[in-house]
C-alpha cells in the first residue's frame, strides 16, 4: 500500500512515467483497427 502511494504521489515517478510514454518505441505498431497514423492530419 505504501509503494502504491509513493508511485502516485512521487514527482520523480511521474517524470519517469511521462518519459516512458514520450519515448514509446511501439508508436509504429498498428492499433486494434490495423491502421497507423503517421501525420497529425490523419489523426484529426
Amino acid at each position: 500500500m505504501k509503494l502504491q502511494y509513493l508511485l502516485t504521489k512521487s514527482f520523480y515517478a511521474k517524470l519517469i512515467a511521462v518519459k516512458k510514454i514520450v519515448t514509446n518505441k511501439g508508436k509504429r505498431t498498428a492499433g486494434i483497427d490495423l491502421e497507423r497514423w503517421s501525420t497529425a492530419n490523419q489523426k484529426a
